[in-house]
């Protein structure tokens, strides 16, 4: 079943080939399933028809690429990835990741969905280079870095709360008769 590559495609004949017991984690050329190419073409029908199916979120291409990486630029897309467990880090053969591909590609408006989604915005591709580094926005870069500080700030607090609390098991309790 090779959706949308070359075309449109006719929805009707894909729904009834799903309903019917296709096989939905078919690869076909490049490795691609049948939810990467509606993925890739935005085809939210065909995505929904497939995960309700039982489709893997996390089917990767040949190129390493899952439908989130393929669906990076897309608000239902990714909705419907990560409402159905797609893992928003995934990385390609490069370690790009699907928030990378966002901002480098200038789509702004899907950055706070992603980091919602739970995004390591510190992740590093295989050079190194993070999300910021990619960013093209000056309001892309102002948020990652808000996104990095609160981060920071989140894990600092944690380990406050750590130390706090291996202060607490190790000092001796008045209420122990210590």
């Amino acid at each position: 079943m090779e959706l949308g590559k070359n075309g449109p495609c006719d929805n009707a004949l894909c729904l009834r080939l799903i309903a019917e017991g296709a096989d939905i984690e078919m690869k076909g050329r490049h490795g691609w399933t049948a939810l990467t190419f509606a993925a890739r073409c935005g085809d939210i029908e065909i995505m929904r028809a497939l995960l309700d199916k039982g489709a893997d979120p996390d089917t990767r291409c040949d190129e390493g690429r899952t439908p989130l990486i393929w669906g990076y630029s897309k608000v239902e897309v990714l909705h419907a990835l990560l409402d159905h467990g797609a893992d928003v880090n995934a990385k390609n053969e490069e370690g790009v990741t699907c928030l990378m591909r966002a901002v480098v590609s200038g789509h702004d408006s899907v950055v706070p969905i992603l980091i919602d989604g739970g995004a390591d915005i510190s992740a590093q591709d295989n050079k190194g280079r993070m999300a910021f580094h990619y960013a093209r926005s000056e309001q892309t870069k102002s948020l990652l870095l808000k996104e990095t500080g609160r981060v920071f700030s989140d894990a600092a607090d944690r380990g406050t709360r750590k130390k706090r609390t291996i202060r607490r098991a190790v000092t001796p309790s008045k209420q122990n008769g210590m």
